[in-house]
């Protein structure tokens, strides 16, 4: 079964992907580990936080939601507040 999330700029959730991730796409409730962000990233699109304030590199987190734009996806991270480019991201 193919899934394909409810639309762009909207937050998707865990119950938006009951298949879990397709190849190399992110997901809410997925794994990730931390590998730092350039300011360029930071910067990329808008609104963007700087995870480099309050994650630690290479350590696991959980994605908790994404939010798909046409050229970059943001995520949030359970447990933190704010929402950081998903370059800075590596499925575990």
């Amino acid at each position: 079964m193919t899934h394909f999330p409810p639309g762009p700029r909207s937050w998707e959730t865990i119950e938006d992907y009951p298949d879990g991730p397709c190849g190399s796409q992110l997901v809410p409730g997925q794994k990730v580990r931390f590998t730092g962000a350039s300011q360029t990233q930071i910067n990329w699109g808008s609104g963007n936080d700087d995870p480099n304030k309050i994650l630690i590199l290479g350590k696991t987190y959980t994605i908790e939601a994404i939010k798909v734009h046409s050229w970059h996806t943001k995520v949030r991270i359970l447990g933190f507040d704010g929402a950081f480019n998903s370059v800075s991201f590596k499925p575990v």
